[in-house]
C-alpha cells in the first residue's frame, strides 16, 4: 500500500495537538501524521516540530499566516499528494473526528478505488 497521511490542520492546539497525535498514530503503523500549522501564537508550532523529531511518522507544514480551516487542508493535501500519499485522511485537532474510525476507513479503502 502506498503511503497513508493523517493531516491536521492546527491553530493554537498547544493543548489537543500532544493527545490526538499519539492517537492517531497507534491506530496502524502505515499512518503518517502531517500537522499544518498557521503560525499559532501559542507554540504549537513548535511543539509540532518536536514531535516531528520524535517520531519520523510525523511532518509538519508551516504556514505563516492563519488563512483559515478550508486553505489548511489543501495545503495539507498537496504536500501529501507530492510525497506520494495513495490515501488522505482529514482529521481536526480537537477531536471531533474520532482516530479509533481509522482502522476501518482503512479496511473499507482497500475494497474500493
Amino acid at each position: 500500500m502506498s503511503r497513508v497521511i493523517v493531516v491536521i490542520p492546527t491553530y493554537n492546539e498547544i493543548e489537543n495537538l500532544p493527545l490526538i497525535a499519539p492517537k492517531v498514530l497507534a491506530q496502524d503503523p502505515r499512518i503518517e501524521l502531517l500537522i499544518v500549522d498557521d503560525s499559532s501564537p501559542d507554540g504549537t508550532g513548535k511543539l509540532a516540530d518536536d514531535l516531528a523529531r520524535q517520531n519520523p511518522r510525523v511532518h509538519v507544514l508551516h504556514r505563516e499566516a492563519k488563512e483559515g480551516l478550508g486553505p489548511a487542508y489543501l495545503a495539507g493535501f498537496a504536500r501529501s499528494l507530492e510525497g506520494g500519499a495513495g490515501l488522505i485522511f482529514e482529521m481536526d485537532a480537537d477531536f471531533s473526528h474520532d482516530p479509533a474510525y481509522l482502522p476501518r476507513l482503512l479496511a473499507a479503502s482497500e475494497l474500493a478505488d
